[in-house]
């Protein structure tokens, strides 16, 4: 099953604000929104999303979960 597929087989999708949505490109334009800065500021790749962010770091070592507030106050310090 590709990843479209099996995304379009769920209804309501959960945004990082707790709201529900049941479009696709806005679960992924939301999540990423929060992930990407975050991501690129800590020099990590995103790995997963929903309910936190989970960032590997480029260079190796365990991987990172963060909350979505946390992210937040992240995202707020960088920009």
């Amino acid at each position: 099953m590709r990843r479209n597929d099996f995304m379009n087989t769920l209804t309501y999708r959960t945004l990082p604000d707790g709201s529900i949505t049941k479009s696709v490109n806005r679960y992924c334009r939301e999540w990423n929104r929060i992930a990407m800065p975050v991501a690129k500021a800590l020099e990590c790749n995103i790995i997963g999303m929903d309910p936190g962010i989970l960032l590997s770091p480029k260079e190796g070592g365990p991987p990172l979960n963060m909350s979505v507030p946390m992210a937040n106050r992240i995202r707020k310090l960088i920009s």
